[in-house]
């Protein structure tokens, strides 16, 4: 190999230079063409979408709006099931009121009955009680005056043997 000179070197520096450049103008030339291809497609693209976003927007719209008449539908269907059930409540929660009426007078009467008795039974007992008291105060009055009788016949006999 030979010597290189200023000459060799300016001119490979040239031909680096130049080849840099001509580098740079074809990634710029690409890079524009890139950009403005993309640039298409993405607008292409939001298109779509948009029509598509509108096209999904209706049909949602659509199942919404009939969505909610079946809501309604089906709202008054079950209002109808519960007025239905709610009769029918009503009328065997009056029927249970009606039994426990009747179940209160029976269980009144009996109450009475028990109330009644037992009033008798304690004036029937209080008889008996001043009955007895009665019986037993004119026995005990006989007793007390048999011993009285009995002390003074002890007393007049001590008497007569001292």
């Amino acid at each position: 190999m030979g010597a290189v000179n200023d000459d060799d070197v300016k001119r490979l520096t040239d031909a680096i230079a130049a080849a840099q450049l001509e580098t740079r103008q074809h990634i710029d030339t690409s890079l524009d063409k890139f950009r403005q291809e993309n640039a298409a497609e993405f607008a292409k693209a939001r298109q779509e979408n948009a029509a598509e976003f509108a096209k999904v927007r209706q049909e949602n719209a659509a199942e919404f709006a009939k969505v909610r008449q079946e809501n309604v539908a089906l709202q008054e269907e079950t209002r109808r099931h519960f007025d239905i059930a709610l009769e029918g409540a009503k009328h065997e929660t009056q029927l249970l009121a009606e039994a426990v009426d009747i179940r209160f007078k029976g269980v009144d009467e009996r109450l009475g009955h028990i109330e009644d008795s037992i009033q008798r039974t304690a004036a029937e007992t209080q008889a008996m009680f001043k009955f007895s008291h009665a019986e037993l105060d004119r026995r005990m009055s006989a007793l007390e005056d048999s011993v009285a009788d009995l002390q003074a016949r002890v007393e007049r006999l001590e008497s007569s043997t001292h």
